[in-house]
């Protein structure tokens, strides 16, 4: 995936090979990139697809760090307990 744009530290913008934008999330997933880089895939917490006409860029970009962090390591946790997927996508 490239680079495209951090939105902190653990959030940021990228594109897939097929030209799918995404945010992402990861620890320190949007520090030190410059724009066309390749993010490393390991480094990817969640992955959320990025849609022009929705307020998902929005409300990511107005998260702190920390409560994006958070709530994916809850829905880690909280998955196995009562038996449900929750969708990246």
């Amino acid at each position: 995936m490239k680079f495209v744009k951090n939105f902190n530290n653990n959030a940021a913008l990228v594109e897939s090979s097929d030209n799918v934008e995404w945010v992402v999330i990861g620890n320190g997933i949007g520090f030190g990139y410059h724009v066309g880089d390749m993010i490393d895939d390991a480094k990817i917490n969640r992955r959320f697809k990025a849609e022009e006409d929705s307020d998902t860029m929005k409300l990511v970009s107005g998260f702190d760090a920390q409560v994006l962090e958070v709530a994916s390591a809850l829905v880690n946790v909280v998955e196995p307990l009562i038996n449900v997927k929750f969708d990246d996508v």
